[in-house]
Order: C-alpha cells, then sequence, then structure tokens
C-alpha cells in the first residue's frame, strides 16, 4: 500500500513538473502576441528594401511565436504552426504594401499612417 501510495505521488509530481515547464514556455510566448513592423522607410519598389522588409517580418515571426525551448515534438509543432498562421496574415499586408509601393496612394498611406504591418499570433 505504501509503494503504491508513493507511486502515485511521483506520477503526480512527474506530471506537475511537465506542466509547468509547458506553461513556463506559455507564457513567454504570451509575452508578444503581436508587433507592428514599419516600412515608412522603404522603398518597396526596390528588391533589396522587399527584402529588408521581409528580414524584419521574419523577426516579428519568431519574436511572436517564440522558439522551442527544447526538443519536445509537442512545443515544435504549435509554434510551427503559430508562424504559419502569423505568415498567412501579414501576406496579403505584404503584397499590398508591395502592389502599392510609389504610387500617389502609398504617399497618402504614408501621411495617414499606412505604413506598417501587423503581426499577430491566432494562438
Amino acid at each position: 500500500m505504501i509503494i503504491s501510495n508513493t507511486t502515485g505521488k511521483l506520477a503526480q509530481a512527474a506530471f506537475a513538473l511537465a506542466a509547468l515547464s509547458l506553461s513556463g514556455s506559455a507564457i513567454a510566448n504570451e509575452q508578444a502576441r503581436s508587433q507592428t513592423v514599419s516600412h515608412s522607410d522603404l522603398d518597396l519598389a526596390q528588391a533589396a528594401d522587399v527584402d529588408t522588409l521581409d528580414r524584419r517580418l521574419d523577426r516579428a515571426v519568431k519574436r511572436v511565436c517564440g522558439r522551442a525551448s527544447g526538443p519536445s515534438l509537442q512545443e515544435r509543432n504549435i509554434i510551427g504552426h503559430c508562424y504559419d498562421e502569423a505568415w498567412s496574415g501579414i501576406t496579403p499586408q505584404r503584397e499590398f504594401a508591395i502592389a502599392r509601393a510609389g504610387s500617389q496612394s502609398d504617399r497618402v498611406a504614408a501621411r495617414d499612417g499606412g505604413t506598417a504591418i501587423q503581426v499577430a499570433s491566432a494562438n
């Protein structure tokens, strides 16, 4: 009886420890659930500036979604899904910004604050 009670307590402790480690990474990921990426300083009619925007967006997605803290396949899957969702959300904004580059509407948008892309996590 003492052995099974001890085994049960060990199992509970192991479960609690696993839950704490997962919730710790979840808390870290909760810190930055959205981020605004400005492109007001870029000329998106230029390929080099589009590359700069893409690097900024990639860094923002990584900050919003976080990075795996260990070898957990579940954690890597969650973060991978977050990356996919974030890129799905920003791709139309990115394409629109590039399409309007250099036009009159782009200068109006710049004046009205329309030169930023919002990167957000759906999780």
